[in-house]
């Protein structure tokens, strides 16, 4: 999978979330949240196995964020930037845990 793009910032994503940052409670329910959005989804996948999954990306300048998921958003794209995700996947992985239209 290190080939994929993307796989190497989404298994960095990964350890930040279960090894870096496991003792932070604030980006442990970010990871909380992640996960209870896959599964209302009815993914079958823990959040780590869905975020290494290269399922596609997200195309476009402009999203528009509910203020009832500014904090979760915020929460996830700021592991996600440290981790070095491209920002077309980390929308996309964002979009499977939230209830959206396109």
């Amino acid at each position: 999978m290190s080939q994929v793009p993307g796989a190497k910032a989404a298994e960095k994503a990964v350890h930040l979330f279960e090894e870096k940052y496991k003792d932070d409670a604030a980006v442990q329910a970010v990871w909380d949240q992640y996960q209870d959005g896959i599964s209302k989804k009815m993914i079958e996948a823990n959040a780590s196995v869905h975020l290494k999954t290269p399922d596609g990306w997200a195309v476009s300048d402009m999203y528009y964020i509910p203020s009832s998921l500014l904090d979760f958003h915020a929460g996830l794209m700021e592991i996600f930037f440290e981790a070095g995700l491209f920002h077309e996947i980390a929308i996309s992985k964002f979009l499977y845990t939230v209830p959206h239209r396109v």
